[in-house]
């Protein structure tokens, strides 16, 4: 019976259990739902089962082991990386510390190359300057025919030395200021030609010309030769000699000289020929009375605006209208002193009234003529200019309306009128020759001296010593003799040769045929010298010259 009951009472049981399944399912799915954390509550969307969860959260699982997993390789890959890192800087550290070494050595290496390189530079220095000083005085004592104390010593030496050296020094500055004196004087000729040679004055008698009085008559002139065979004075000015009141203002000269010609001018006339042929400016003494009349202003017969001084043949303030005059007591350029007039630029002509304007209906035959070496000025007509070699000025009508010592520098004229200012002449000079005397001693001193004395010490210093004894010479003959006309190289010649003088005092020891050497150079200053007192040639400037030579050699040849 238990048996038989046992079936049914187990397929009741199955029945009662499949019934309440359900339920029991719920129960459980609730029981586990709140043992989920909360980022899995997605579940409440659908319903899930314990094995739909479990599926889910093994591949959760296996998704997590993967990260897991990458973030070990991760790790490992950054240890590794700073493995990396740690290597690299040990062999940074490494490869600095060897440069540290090799720079060391190297520093070390090079200061010991630069030391022996050093040395080596003073050694090859103290040698060569042992060979300059015997190059330089085995060629100036083979220059001046010096025997030595040994036969052939001297050739030797030079032989020897030269075939060392070379031609270091080659005469390039010789061969440019030769050439400059030569092209120079031949444009001196060129423009101004050759005097007539000689000693004495000349005087020529020249064709005949009109004057101011419009006559024919034949007039001389006199001319000052140069026994040097070249220009005049006047045009060795012009080219640019050197010349004191060209270069700075003298007041003996304007005292003595110009101020009084402004004098004789402001008391000057008018004179006009009867027959109104011609008419020019004068004092009463040049103008004839059987020719002409002389007009001036005085108190009898006041002059516009109550003026004394005047009139000027060609020349009114009321018929001039640039510079305007301004009348009855106003300021006005037209002062009442003809020297101080301005040359008109522009005139109105009015009609003449006899004994008022008759100065300037006469046809004016002389004006300004500017000539000699002071600015000397005269009124006289063109003609009678040329002759004199002048310069005539056809715009003026007085002397003082012109800078006649501007006309006789020449060169680049004056920045200011009342004041000279050309020093550049001091420059300019050196190049200029007198004549060709001076020019053919000037070669010969060249070709013998200066050549060997820049073979010597080189185009620089030989440049130096020649502008800068030059100077100095030029300098002291302004100082000494400002009125006199120098022109040449003489003082840049004598302190060349004074330089090799020098040369040669400090080979004095090595002489032994001391007669002849010092009688050759003694001779050449000599002759130099002797040139400093002929005409347009100085002796202070040759004596500056070789001050300056002198002053310049001692410290090289006498080294401390």
């Amino acid at each position: 019976m238990q048996q038989q009951q046992n079936p049914d009472l187990q397929a009741e049981q199955q029945q009662q259990q499949q019934s309440n399944q359900p339920a029991r399912a719920s129960n459980q799915k609730s029981s586990f739902v709140q043992s989920v954390p909360f980022y899995l509550t997605d579940f409440h969307d659908r319903n899930y089962t314990d094995d739909d969860l479990i599926g889910d959260l093994e591949a959760d699982l296996a998704r997590y082991s993967e990260a897991d997993q990458v973030e070990r390789e991760l790790a490992d890959k950054r240890q590794q990386v700073q493995q990396a890192k740690q290597s690299w800087q040990q062999v940074q550290q490494a490869k600095q510390s060897l440069q540290q070494q090799k720079a060391s050595t190297v520093s070390v290496e090079r200061r010991r190359r630069v030391q022996q390189r050093q040395v080596s530079h003073a050694e090859t220095r103290t040698a060569a300057k042992r060979l300059a000083e015997a190059y330089r005085l085995a060629t100036l004592l083979h220059f001046l025919k010096v025997e030595m104390s040994r036969e052939g010593e001297a050739k030797i030496l030079e032989a020897a030395v030269s075939e060392e050296l070379g031609c270091r020094h080659r005469p390039y500055f010789t061969l440019w200021i030769t050439g400059v004196h030569v092209i120079l004087f031949a444009v001196s000729l060129l423009m101004f030609g050759i005097v007539t040679p000689g000693i004495n004055t000349v005087v020529h008698q020249d064709k005949i010309v009109k004057d101011r009085h419009n006559f024919k008559v034949k007039m001389c002139t006199i001319d000052y030769p140069n026994f040097l065979i070249g220009p005049r004075l006047p045009d060795l000015v012009r080219l640019g000699a050197k010349y004191g009141p060209c270069m700075r203002r003298y007041s003996s000269l304007y005292r003595d000289v110009l101020d009084r010609l402004r004098l004789d001018e402001a008391a000057s006339g008018c004179c006009i020929h009867n027959d109104g042929s011609a008419c020019y400016q004068s004092d009463m003494a040049d103008c004839p009375e059987h020719l002409g009349t002389w007009l001036k202003w005085d108190n009898a017969s006041r002059g516009p605006d109550g003026r004394l001084s005047g009139p000027v043949c060609g020349a009114d303030p009321r018929t001039c209208d640039q510079p305007l005059s301004l009348l009855g007591g106003g300021v006005s350029v037209w002062a009442d002193d003809v020297t101080r007039w301005p040359a008109c630029q522009r005139q109105t002509p009015l009609a003449p009234v006899p004994g008022e304007l008759n100065h300037l209906a006469c046809p004016v035959s002389a004006r300004p003529c500017c000539f000699g070496l002071i600015g000397e000025c005269a009124i006289v007509s063109r003609l009678r200019c040329q002759q004199l070699r002048g310069f005539y000025h056809p715009d003026s009508q007085l002397c003082s309306q012109v800078n006649c010592l501007a006309d006789a520098c020449g060169m680049l004229g004056f920045s200011n009128l009342q004041q000279p200012n050309q020093f550049y002449r001091l420059a300019t000079s050196q190049f200029l020759h007198a004549g060709l005397a001076t020019l053919l001693v000037t070669l010969l001193h060249h070709g013998f001296y200066l050549r060997r004395l820049e073979r010597l010490a080189g185009w620089r210093r030989t440049a130096c010593l020649y502008f800068g004894c030059g100077l100095s010479g030029c300098l002291l003959s302004a100082i000494a003799l400002p009125a006199a006309v120098d022109v040449g190289p003489a003082a840049a010649q004598v302190g060349s040769l004074a330089a090799v003088l020098v040369e040669y005092i400090t080979a004095w020891p090595y002489v032994e045929s001391r007669v002849k050497s010092t009688a050759l150079l003694l001779l050449c200053l000599l002759i130099l010298l002797l040139l400093g007192v002929s005409p347009w040639l100085d002796l202070f400037s040759s004596v500056g010259g070789f001050v300056a030579a002198v002053c310049c050699a001692l410290p090289a040849c006498c080294p401390t």
